[in-house]
């Protein structure tokens, strides 16, 4: 009998190879736990698969088990126990978790001896950045850009970088260079928006980025989204399996975020799903969901969504006092930038403050995090980003 094992064979693909890629999709969509599963399943054929590894132990990292994460890796094989991709694993791991110093003492000799990719080179800039040490992350970061000068997050981050330092107008070459070969990436307009702000172009800084004129904020169709389906959306989304506390690659702190959601999962959320759908400002060819749900003191961190053109936030539940003293609490802040990113002149922002059944939409690389709250209660949103559907020419 011909098998899936020997379909993949005759393909040129192990079974290992089809766990590692499923693994990997799973992860990217932020089911967690299923990837965790392939990739065991994965070393458990092969102890010596040193991307399993790897990517074993950002997922564990990404559910809050740090000490099975590095369990992972110092429990390979000795003879690749050492290997770079192992060890700049470690360093990202500690850079995750805010250990800067230990990460630096893996990444320095290992930068030094031309034995890793780019994104070593990145870590290492960020150690540095956080230790005090400014010019050197400058250094590795245009290091990470000669490795790879295609690489959007080493750009980025040597903009943000020079812009920290008082060398706007650097970042805004580097930006230009960066943008000329890929004018759409969103990491780097982003900075770019903030370097032209910072060296007096607000004009041309407001094309690219401006919180006060490119957020649009909409309200529910009551008709077609009844109290009851939002209420029914909240009872399924504050219990989904999906759901991770404070994931260590996304912006969320203090409360949940699930994976990506599939919205024929649940009639409620096939029906919000399918009104904002009809409410984005283009043509969508692709929609990813997800889901938040914070408690007092929790917030989402400064961030952009860089893998999409569009997104926005739709409010499902808010704590009945959270607004009584404070009426942004809560609230989305469009134009905040990351505390490392030390701007000179201030940026443009926008408050909004949240209510059941209100639709905000943004372009995706505008910078936006969620302000703290300290009312009981739950505060539970829908998210979502957008692709633009090609245009015909």
């Amino acid at each position: 009998m011909f098998t899936h094992r020997d379909m993949m064979r005759e393909w040129g693909m192990s079974s290992s190879d089809a766990m590692l890629d499923r693994g990997a999709l799973l992860h990217a969509r932020g089911h967690i736990a299923a990837a965790i599963k392939q990739y065991h399943e994965v070393l458990t054929a092969q102890p010596h698969d040193l991307e399993a590894r790897s990517n074993l132990a950002h997922a564990l990292l990404e559910i809050g088990e740090s000490t099975q994460a590095f369990a992972v890796l110092h429990g390979a094989p000795a003879v690749v126990r050492d290997h770079p991709l192992l060890q700049a694993t470690a360093a990202a791991l500690h850079c995750a978790l805010g250990q800067y110093a230990p990460a630096l003492q893996l990444l320095a000799p290992l930068t030094a001896s031309g034995r890793t990719d780019e994104m070593a080179w990145i870590n290492l800039a960020l150690a540095q950045r956080e230790l005090g040490a400014d010019h050197q992350a400058c250094a590795a970061l245009r290091e990470a850009c000669d490795i790879n000068p295609d690489n959007a997050r080493a750009a980025a981050d040597l903009c943000a970088q020079l812009i920290s330092i008082g060398r706007a107008a650097e970042a805004c070459i580097v930006a230009d260079e960066f943008l000329e070969r890929h004018p759409q990436d969103r990491q780097v307009l982003a900075v770019c928006a903030l370097a032209l702000r910072e060296t007096g172009r607000d004009d041309e800084a407001n094309e690219i980025s401006d919180p006060l004129t490119m957020v649009e904020v909409l309200d529910h169709d009551a008709e077609s989204l009844p109290t009851g389906l939002l209420d029914e959306l909240c009872h399924h989304l504050a219990e989904h399996p999906l759901a991770i506390q404070s994931p260590a690659s996304k912006a969320t702190r203090g409360g949940l975020q699930t994976g990506e959601l599939d919205p024929k999962s649940h009639p409620a959320l096939a029906a919000v799903a399918h009104w904002i759908s009809a409410q984005l400002p283009i043509e969508c060819r692709g929609l990813r969901w997800w889901a938040t749900c914070l408690t007092a003191g929790g917030r989402q961190l400064p961030h952009i969504h860089p893998q999409s053109d569009w997104s926005g936030v739709f409010y499902l539940e808010l704590p009945a006092m959270m607004q009584a003293e404070d009426a942004l609490a809560g609230a989305l802040e469009v134009g905040s930038v990351p505390q490392h990113i030390r701007l000179r002149r201030d940026a443009p922002r926008q408050c909004i403050a949240p209510a059941p059944g209100k639709l905000v939409l943004f372009p995706s690389h505008l910078w936006h995090q969620t302000l703290e709250f300290d009312a009981t209660g739950r505060r539970i949103s829908l998210a979502f980003d957008a692709l633009a559907a090609p245009t015909d020419h």
